[in-house]
């Protein structure tokens, strides 16, 4: 999964708006290198612990503001001094608590009951502000928004395709050694094979040990529901197994912001995914059959089998199969028929026609089961009796699944959905009626739904089915797990089932892989062969640095919250100092007075003084005593 883990180089650093989070104030986010992030978040750890000296200086000078009001019409006991002295001069909460803790149990008989209460209340507010404070610590971390981030503008960021398409009706030597083909072949596999490995690895109906990353994508997997014996969307004739005997596969509405579009309305805007598939009987598209009567060169065991799903020569989905004693395992072939409906043959035209086909056909003429099965994709009932082991084959030649693909968009704007289209309809029109209705009228919406859909569109071209197993072949079976060479040795309940809700969680992976690939150009794609087709289209290329995934390697913060934790910090050493500024203005005011005489250094200095007053006195006591004894002395 290259794309994947290529991710980390287009990560942009700074500020950002994640419009899933709150838009243009709570959406402002800070993505830094995780050890930056770590340093910052270490540094507001800091300054919370700042802020909670800061406050406690502002409580303690209301507290004791307080106390002295409580006693400003009485002279204030030892004990009421005692505690305002002891209020007045611990700096810190912590050295608050661990004092008022302990003047309860205190035997001084200066301390009656209520002073004891008094002390206990200052022990309650010293513990809840040094709690509150330890909390406001640890929520800090909370401002971290996680390894969302937001891919930065590269030149290489858009969606890179073939620079020359080439469909299999012109296909011929010189296209083969044709370097623009050998690249979109390879870009198609690749696509494939990594929505395979993304499914085995991180979808709930993976089968791998989740060593890869499964955290990159907004979603790590989208939802997918299933109903059973829904109507056949095609000539109930052909349905193999009647009229009511369609297995549907729906997405349900999955949001542009869960894809990861990180533009207005992304959380607003959704798209659904549908397929309704069916078992379809193969003799009706029966175009030609060969075998040694009519052509020589076929041995007698040798036959070819010519299908044509249109209604004339010349398209480009006509199956020729060649079968023999020797054709081994499982073949699997896939393809689209993305032309117009009218041209498809008539019993294979949906109901109604606005649609794309996808056609999966399974062959395996050689391959025997364990068991009989009943399941109509893979139909065994005929014994092998030429083998000591009871062995099965294959009912038919050939069995077609075919599924009518469909999507929409819905919006929560609205709470309206557009009418289901075909896959391929790139060129409609945005329904700005019913995705924005009369709630957007704003350049900026329009232009959002606009860019949404137009991105969508450009992406569900490739979501087929048929295109989630392109080029796979067995590979692409889940019934291969209990396969060995020729021998199928189980097979899952309604395992055509298994087939196709498998199939249906590699597109919707496509989806996610195709939106994240956008992000700067495929490793190993030469730009000689490809082409970006973002690069002819300006609104399109706006989207280059919008794009949301997750990065192992980075951090994401709320710049509100970091802005929050700074301003209060500032604001609380500013007010802090509200005690020095009373004190210069308000001298008179009996609570600031007494908060500059409680205050460690005044009453040092009053200690001083009367220590000098006590030494003055004994001296001059002394000298007196001195003259008395000697009463002739002058």
């Amino acid at each position: 999964m290259t794309e994947i883990q290529s991710g980390s180089n287009s990560v942009y650093t700074g500020l950002w708006i994640d419009h899933h989070r709150g838009g243009r104030v709570f959406g402002i986010t800070l993505t830094l290198r995780n050890r930056d992030a770590t340093v910052l978040l270490a540094f507001l750890t800091v300054l919370v612990g700042i802020a909670a000296t800061r406050s406690w200086r502002i409580w303690r000078f209301a507290l004791h503001s307080f106390l002295t009001w409580r006693t400003q019409k009485q002279t204030p006991s030892k004990a009421q001094r005692r505690l305002q002295v002891m209020l007045r001069n611990n700096e810190t909460p912590a050295s608050a608590l661990l004092n008022f803790g302990s003047l309860p149990f205190m035997t001084d008989r200066i301390f009656n009951s209520r002073d004891k209460g008094n002390s206990l209340m200052l022990f309650v507010i010293a513990l809840i502000h040094l709690a509150g404070f330890k909390a406001a610590a640890i929520l800090t971390s909370q401002i971290v928004f996680g390894s969302e981030v937001t891919s930065k503008s590269l030149d290489s960021c858009g969606h890179w395709i073939a620079r020359n398409a080439t469909t299999s009706s012109t296909l011929n030597a010189s296209a083969v050694m044709d370097l623009s083909f050998l690249a979109g072949q390879e870009l198609q596999f690749n696509s494939t094979i990594d929505a395979d490995n993304y499914v085995r690895n991180c979808y709930p109906q993976g089968v791998s040990r989740e060593v890869l990353d499964c955290g990159t994508f907004m979603a790590r997997s989208l939802p997918v529901y299933t109903m059973n014996n829904v109507s056949c969307p095609f000539d109930s004739s052909i349905c193999l197994n009647g009229t009511n005997s369609a297995f549907q596969i729906d997405s349900g509405n999955i949001t542009m912001a869960a894809l990861g579009l990180n533009i207005k309305h992304a959380t607003k805007l959704s798209i659904q995914r549908r397929s309704v598939c069916a078992p379809i009987k193969i003799q009706p598209f029966l175009d030609n059959y060969q075998d040694s009567r009519n052509l020589s060169t076929l041995s007698q065991d040798e036959i070819i089998v010519k299908y044509s799903f249109y209604k004339y020569e010349g398209k480009n989905f006509t199956y020729l199969y060649r079968f023999d004693n020797y054709s081994p395992g499982y073949d699997l072939r896939a393809a689209p028929i993305v032309s117009m409906i009218q041209d498809v043959a008539e019993p294979l035209q949906p109901r109604p026609n606005d649609t794309t086909i996808s056609l999966m056909l399974l062959s395996a003429p050689n391959m025997v089961f364990l068991q009989p099965s009943d399941d109509p994709w893979f139909a065994a009932h005929d014994p092998l009796n030429s083998t000591s082991v009871p062995f099965y084959s294959m009912d038919y030649a050939v069995n077609v699944l075919a599924c009518d693909e469909r999507a929409r968009f819905c919006s929560d704007i609205t709470q309206r959905c557009q009418e289901w289209n075909s896959l391929a309809s790139f060129d409609e029109p945005v329904d700005l009626a019913t995705l924005g209705g009369d709630a957007v009228k704003d350049f900026e919406s329009i232009e959002a739904i606009y860019l949404m859909t137009s991105i969508m569109r450009l992406h569900l071209g490739s979501n087929f089915l048929a295109y989630s197993i392109q080029n796979r072949k067995a590979a692409a079976l889940q019934a291969g797990r209990y396969a060995t060479n020729t021998i199928q040795y189980k097979l899952q309940p309604e395992q055509w089932k298994v087939e196709l809700s498998y199939w249906f969680s590699m597109a919707l992976a496509r989806l996610q892989l195709d939106v994240f690939g956008t992000i700067e150009k495929p490793p190993g794609v030469d730009p000689a062969v490809a082409i970006n087709q973002w690069k002819s289209n300006k609104d399109l290329q706006w989207m280059c640095g919008r794009i949301k995934f997750r990065s192992a390697a980075h951090t994401s913060l709320s710049a509100f919250g970091v802005f929050f934790v700074v301003t209060a910090v500032i604001l609380l050493m500013v007010v802090s100092n509200m005690d020095v500024l009373l004190s210069l203005l308000c001298k008179r005011l009996a609570f600031v007075r007494q908060w500059v005489e409680t205050d460690s250094l005044a009453l040092l200095k009053m200690v001083e003084e009367f220590e000098e007053k006590e030494h003055v006195h004994t001296y001059e006591g002394e000298y007196i005593s001195e003259t008395s004894d000697n009463p002739n002395k002058p």
